[in-house]
């Protein structure tokens, strides 16, 4: 690649160490943008680009996946009245209580995941964006009361 004057690189440069004398044989070379239709087809013609993959918004089945499967190990806070003194209602030590409670029942998620998936308005969000409000909200709880910060977090960013 030849840098020009001010330090950057030509497209012409560009080109070459992908496919000229100087590229390298045996690798793996992944090109991603969100405006495949702003690109020279110079960059992305056959034998340059072997491979496209789109990444589309996410559809109510993946919304509802990606939630279930965010929230597996998932352990549920606590409920007061189970805590009465070192064993509980049921004898067991407060260890043996935390083990089974270890996950939420199955169609206590399955239920989240599904108010979730409805939620969620499909073709709207990307993965990344749903995986960051779940990463926000540490529960799936509080994931749910919190579902209007997604759009709020969508609108301020499209108003950069």
């Amino acid at each position: 690649p030849q840098p020009t004057a001010e330090g950057s690189l030509t497209f012409a440069g560009l080109l070459n160490a992908l496919d000229g004398l100087s590229a390298a044989e045996g690798r793996l070379l992944f090109l991603t943008t969100n405006h495949r239709d702003r690109l020279d087809p110079a960059l992305i013609r056959p034998g340059r680009v072997d491979r496209e993959l789109e990444f589309r918004n996410t559809t109510v089945d993946q919304a509802y996946n990606l939630f279930k499967l965010f929230y597996s190990d998932y352990v549920p806070a606590k409920r007061e009245e189970e805590d009465e003194g070192t064993h509980g209602a049921h004898g067991q030590s407060p260890d043996s209580r935390l083990l089974s409670e270890r996950l939420p029942p199955s169609a206590e998620l399955d239920a989240m995941s599904q108010t979730f998936s409805e939620l969620v308005p499909p073709d709207t969000y990307p993965a990344a964006d749903l995986m960051s409000h779940m990463l926000r909200h540490k529960s799936p709880q509080d994931a749910l009361v919190n579902i209007s910060r997604l759009e709020e977090r969508r609108a301020a960013e499209e108003r950069r």
